[in-house]
């Protein structure tokens, strides 16, 4: 049967590092997906002043995305089950910052 739902917490450990989101989902639920119908990324509500950008395998200080801030979430939507889970990264200005991941593919 194939994996329908993960939410998880991930965590950030080094600042200004780039982190691929499929590798950290991975590192927690092995099955974990490349794509869902619904992606929903929060800033952990106790990650203080970080900021967190979300952006492309380029990402950098100068090339992102977004940012999320304490509280701060994006989701995607899609009807298709073709969000891209594998294409996301992330990256800290902060050591330790949460980010809080629901993935539904079903």
């Amino acid at each position: 049967m194939d994996l329908q739902y993960v939410a998880v917490t991930v965590t950030l450990v080094a600042a200004n590092t780039p982190y691929h989101l499929l590798d950290l989902l991975r590192a927690i639920e092995p099955n974990c997906p490349t794509a869902a119908r619904q992606l929903c990324l929060q800033s952990d509500w106790g990650n203080g002043n970080a900021v967190v950008s979300v952006g492309d395998a380029h990402i950098g200080a100068g090339r992102r995305g977004y940012t999320l801030v304490a509280g701060d979430s994006r989701v995607y939507t899609s009807n298709l089950k073709n969000v891209r889970v594998a294409n996301r990264y992330l990256r800290s200005d902060t050591p330790g910052a949460l980010i809080n991941v629901e993935l539904e593919t079903a």
